[in-house]
């Protein structure tokens, strides 16, 4: 009875440790199963995203569209810029509107249609304020309409035909009561417009001290939309006399083709009390910078 007892206990455990195999078999099983229907999951999500792109892109009227600065109106102290859409499809009743939002405010642009399917028309910005920009057409056509959100800028300064784009600084040091420092500046110039009586500026504690003709920098390539520009002095090098808690401020300043004037902020150091290294630095990057200064044309 008691050998019989102990087979007994045996094949009971073997069957335990069986099941408790099969079991975790099971639950791996289930697992791998929930993996593959979750992946499957996504996989019909992606193709329903597809789907629905490409559905949406086949209704999309514009296959393409572009803004770029073309003036101002001095007058009403406008930026104008020339919008211009290249429509799939369109037929002789084809009629294009292409919405505006700046701010508050919203502005209706009719566009002109021509024989290719081109549309321009041209529409005029404030940029005295940091405004979000929001564009959208409006096509009507074969008694249908659609309007498509086309986009648009974070800020109403990246539309001004010049605009600040990179740099790069040399130090600054602090050595026997003046600062110094080398350093250079990029704009973009989208629209090709001429670029005229480029300054750096140099204030201490808010006053002009000093002012430095900007030239192209040598390495600066003849027609790229960068242009990279130097302070004109010796080794290109600026030297400010300062005490410690002087603030000194590098701006660039210059005008346009249209008349239009830029004051850029670039540049900002101050002296700590104990004469150490030069605090701050570039202004770029910094999310808070309001766009340049303008100055209208009189």
């Amino acid at each position: 009875m008691q050998l019989l007892s102990l087979l007994m206990s045996v094949i009971l455990l073997v069957l335990l440790i069986w099941q408790s195999w099969a079991v975790a078999d099971l639950r791996r099983s289930l697992r791998n199963a929930e993996d593959q229907i979750y992946d499957l999951e996504n996989e019909v999500q992606e193709i329903s995203g597809d789907v629905a792109r490409a559905v949406e892109e086949a209704a999309n009227p514009i296959q393409d569209w572009e803004v770029h600065p073309s003036g101002i109106n001095q007058e009403q102290k406008r930026l104008l810029a020339d919008a211009i859409l290249k429509l799939k499809s369109w037929q002789e009743d084809t009629v294009v509107y292409l919405e505006t939002v700046v701010g508050p405010d919203k502005h209706v642009t009719a566009m002109q249609v021509d024989d290719l399917g081109s549309c321009s028309g041209t529409m005029m910005f404030p940029v005295n304020e940091q405004y979000e920009v929001r564009l959208a057409a409006v096509v009507t056509g074969g008694g249908e309409s659609r309007r498509v959100d086309l986009g648009g800028w974070t800020d109403i300064s990246m539309l001004l035909p010049l605009q600040l784009c990179g740099s790069s600084v040399g130090g600054p040091t602090y050595q026997e009561g003046v600062l110094s420092s080398d350093f250079d500046l990029s704009l973009r110039n989208e629209s090709g417009v001429e670029v005229l009586d480029p300054v750096f500026r140099i204030y201490r504690n808010g006053t002009l001290e000093h002012e430095a003709e900007a030239e192209l920098s040598e390495s600066a390539s003849v027609g790229d939309r960068d242009l990279t520009y130097v302070p004109a002095l010796p080794d290109q090098t600026l030297g400010v006399e300062c005490v410690p808690g002087d603030r000194i401020e590098v701006r660039f300043s210059c005008t346009d083709g249209y008349g239009l004037g830029y004051d850029f902020p670039y540049l900002s150091w101050t002296i700590p009390e104990d004469g150490s290294k030069p605090e701050g630095g570039r202004f770029e990057g910094n999310e808070s910078l309001p766009g340049p200064e303008l100055t209208w044309p009189a």
